[in-house]
């Protein structure tokens, strides 16, 4: 019951990844966006894997982006507010909570830690996400996307 919906690799500089639009594609870093599974009762999810082993699970919740303004899995704050809930009741308190820049007046960042994975929840207006990392492997991914953009910004291509 589910269903590849797009794959590509982790673009770097401008693209989403998925659209082949990038200034640099990160080849060691798969994308894949599949419809129909259940993260934590989001149905739309992305997984990422880098050297073809599995260290991302994403999904977005809300974005004020053109190309997400059909998206399904689009949560209103009472949404927000459910899931919220949801998971302090499977895993507890979160183990840090935070601002970022669109928080307002109160949090908006649920951080979760485990052995070596981190669940964030992250409720603002512009994006919100859904994201369980295994930090070891991302410490990784990011290593090699930094390495990759240094290499391409000697050549004279913009990539961040």
């Amino acid at each position: 019951g589910v269903r590849q919906a797009g794959r590509g690799h982790l673009a770097l500089g401008t693209g989403s990844g998925r659209d082949g639009g990038g200034s640099v594609a990160a080849e060691n870093i798969l994308l894949v966006d599949i419809e129909g599974v259940d993260f934590e009762g989001v149905r739309t999810t992305r997984f990422g894997f880098y050297d073809g082993v599995l260290y991302l699970v994403q999904a977005r919740l809300r974005s004020m982006l053109r190309d997400d303004a059909s998206n399904p899995t689009q949560l209103d704050e009472t949404g927000m507010k459910k899931l919220e809930q949801s998971l302090r009741a499977k895993y507890g308190p979160p183990t840090s909570i935070l601002k970022d820049m669109y928080a307002g007046k109160t949090p908006n960042v649920y951080l979760w830690k485990f052995a070596s994975d981190e669940l964030v929840l992250t409720t603002n207006p512009m994006s919100s996400t859904l994201v369980l990392v295994h930090r070891p492997s991302k410490k990784k991914a990011d290593l090699y996307t930094k390495e990759l953009c240094a290499r391409e910004r000697a050549k004279g291509v913009s990539c961040w």
